[in-house]
C-alpha cells in the first residue's frame, strides 16, 4: 500500500474513532491502540510532508461540539496535550528540547475539558473545548456545578478565560450506573463519557442530579498577566475561588517529575476520583508562551499516561446473552479475577467475529485488560 493509501485509510480510522470518543461516547478501543494509529499517522506525514492536509487528525484537536447547543469560539485556542503513554524515554527526550528548566506535575483527570470565561469577575459563558477553536454552550449546565464559582473572589481582571476539567466522583459513577441497570438503560462505559454526557444534557436538572465536579489548571485569554508561572497560576486560581487540585507539586528538573508519575501509578486507586496519567508542565509561562505547537498539541507540556493493568485468567464458559431487543452477544465467563479493584468474572466478546479472531474457546488462559480503566477487556488467548 503507498503511503498516500496509509494515510488516507488512517485518517478514516482516526476520525471514526475521534467520533465515537467525543460526540457519540461509545469508545471501542483503548487509548494505547489510539496512540499507536495516531504516532503512524503522524510519522508517515512527517516521512511525506506533501501529503499533509489542513483536516488532517494530526492538524488540529478532535471532537465536534454535539448537536443542540451554541456554538461558541474560545478568545485562545484550547489544544490538547502530546502523550507519551508510560515511555520514560519518550519523556526524558522531550525534556531535553526544552533545556533546564522547571516544572510542574499535575494529576491527569479523567473528565471532560472546560473553559470559563469570566468578565468583570462575573461568569458570563461556559464552552465544551469542542474542536479546539469552537465548542458548545453549556452555561445552563455549568451553573449547575458546585465547584464553578458564578464570581471570582477579590480582585478580577476584566476578562479571564479559566481551563479545567469536569469530572464524576467515583461513588457518583457507581450510584448512577447503578440506577441506569435498574431502570434498562445502557451504563456509561466510563467516567468521562458520563461526566461528558452529564454536562450536555438538555435539562440542567439532570446536570445538578448528576453531582459533577470541577478542577481549574489553567487560563485561556486574559485582558493583563495573571500570573509569572504556573505554580503561581494554581495559587492565585484557588484564591479566586476555584477548586484547585492539592496534588499538584513542583519539580526541579525532569528526573524529579518522572519520579512523582512513578509514585501516581499505584497511589492513583486510593482517590475518589479517576486519573488517567499525570501532566508534565514548565513552569515558566514565558517559557511555554515562545515554546512551539504542531496545530494540535502544546509543546510545553506532556502527558505520561498509566500502564495499563493487566491480569490473567481463565475461560470457564462462553454463553450467549440475548438483550431486550433479541441482540444477542456472547460472554466469556471467567474464573473470578481481581484487577485495579474489582473482581471480573465475565467479559463481553461483542460478537462471534471477535471470538474466532482471538481463538477464545472454554479453557483458555486469557490476558485481560481495562478499557479506560473501567470496561474489562480480552487482549490475548493462549
Amino acid at each position: 500500500m503507498t503511503a498516500k493509501a496509509q494515510i488516507k485509510a488512517l485518517k478514516k480510522q482516526i476520525r471514526r474513532h475521534d467520533y465515537l470518543y467525543y460526540s457519540a461516547d461509545r469508545p471501542e478501543i483503548l487509548d494505547s491502540e489510539y496512540d499507536r494509529l495516531f504516532a503512524r499517522l503522524k510519522a508517515l506525514e512527517a516521512e511525506n510532508p506533501v501529503l499533509v492536509t489542513k483536516d488532517s487528525p494530526t492538524q488540529r484537536v478532535s471532537g465536534r461540539p454535539v448537536k443542540g447547543f451554541r456554538k461558541v469560539r474560545h478568545g485562545r485556542p484550547m489544544l490538547s496535550i502530546n502523550s507519551v503513554y508510560s515511555n520514560v524515554d519518550a519523556m526524558r527526550e522531550w525534556a531535553e528540547g526544552l533545556g533546564r528548566t522547571e516544572y510542574v506535575v499535575e494529576l491527569k483527570i479523567d473528565g471532560l475539558a472546560l473553559n470559563l470565561r469570566y468578565e468583570k469577575g462575573i461568569l458570563v459563558r461556559a464552552a465544551t473545548r469542542g474542536d479546539g477553536e469552537t465548542g458548545n454552550d453549556v452555561m445552563a449546565n455549568a451553573r449547575m456545578i458546585k465547584t464553578i464559582p458564578s464570581k471570582i473572589i477579590g480582585k478580577a481582571p476584566d476578562v479571564l478565560e479559566v481551563r479545567g476539567e469536569v469530572y464524576m466522583p467515583k461513588k457518583v459513577f457507581e450510584e448512577l450506573n447503578k440506577h441506569r441497570k435498574k431502570s434498562g438503560k445502557k451504563p456509561f462505559a466510563n467516567p468521562r463519557n458520563a461526566a461528558s454526557g452529564s454536562l450536555q444534557q438538555k435539562t440542567p436538572q439532570i446536570t445538578a442530579d448528576r453531582r459533577l465536579a470541577f478542577f481549574a489548571f489553567d487560563t485561556g485569554e486574559c485582558s493583563e498577566i495573571f500570573a509569572e508561572n504556573q505554580w503561581e497560576r494554581l495559587i492565585k486560581l484557588n484564591n479566586s475561588g476555584f477548586c484547585v487540585n492539592r496534588h499538584a507539586r513542583k519539580a526541579k528538573d525532569i528526573k524529579t517529575a518522572i519520579n512523582i508519575c512513578m509514585e501516581w501509578t499505584d497511589k492513583r486507586v486510593q482517590l475518589d476520583y479517576w486519573i488517567d496519567g499525570m501532566v508534565i508542565k514548565v513552569n515558566k509561562l514565558y517559557q511555554q508562551s515562545i515554546s512551539e505547537t504542531d496545530g494540535r498539541n502544546w509543546n510545553w507540556c506532556v502527558s505520561y499516561k498509566f500502564p495499563s493493568a493487566q491480569a490473567r485468567t481463565t475461560v470457564k464458559a462462553i454463553i450467549i446473552q440475548t438483550g431486550k431487543k433479541g441482540k444477542k452477544t456472547p460472554i466469556a465467563e471467567l474464573e473470578p479475577i481481581q484487577l485495579e479493584g474489582t473482581i471480573i468474572k465475565r467479559v463481553n466478546l461483542y460478537n462471534s467475529d471477535e471470538v474466532r479472531r482471538l481463538r477464545i474457546r472454554e479453557g483458555c488462559a486469557v490476558l485481560i485488560e481495562k478499557i479506560g480503566g473501567i470496561i474489562p477487556k480480552i487482549v490475548a488467548v493462549f
